[in-house]
């Protein structure tokens, strides 16, 4: 089975169509041999909110439990917190009237020297610019994953980005 590992890069741009602009990074991923997941920078609570999704999405393709085709995709389905993938990429997907990303470059192990080169081209060739002060956590964000004031005063300040982990292994749990 191959490892595979994730770089994340917070992104500013702008997007004409949607569609076009995920048709054209499928495509530029692919002819690469990796994959990339593009995110609305609103909707991600810091790093942590990835790399917790990219954990459970790899521990579910390695148990066959998977509920898309793609590492990717299953990123997005459990950093959403959702258990169908048109919910999904609503919640998490780019949107057309933002315009700060979070991309996700998802790579064998062996790919990691080229990584970084590989990053710079993919930022020149889509006209975006790095800017990973867009993957803040913002706690008004919260309540678009059904976290309610009362939770958030209850676990402190301190603690909060652990109701969005909490949000993400509770996916395993409404996949059965």
């Amino acid at each position: 089975m191959i490892d595979y590992n994730m770089k994340i890069i917070g992104c500013t741009g702008n997007i004409d169509q949607v569609t076009d602009v995920i048709t054209s990074v499928n495509l530029y991923a692919e002819e690469e041999s990796l994959e990339i997941q593009l995110f609305d920078a609103h909707m991600i609570f810091g790093k942590p909110h990835l790399i917790s999704a990219f954990e459970h999405a790899k521990r579910s393709i390695q148990r066959g439990e998977n509920a898309t085709h793609s590492l990717g995709m299953e990123i997005l389905l459990y950093a959403s917190g959702e258990r169908q993938i048109k919910k999904a990429i609503k919640k998490m997907g780019i949107k057309q009237d933002r315009t700060s990303f979070v991309a996700i470059i998802i790579h064998p192990s062996e790919f990691n020297d080229e990584i970084d080169s590989f990053i710079n081209k993919f930022l020149t060739d889509f006209h975006l610019e790095k800017n990973n002060s867009v993957i803040l956590p913002d706690v008004a964000m919260l309540a678009e994953y059904g976290i309610s004031q009362q939770a958030i005063f209850s676990v402190g300040k301190d603690q909060v980005f652990q109701l969005v982990l909490e949000k993400i292994a509770l996916v395993d749990v409404i996949k059965k």
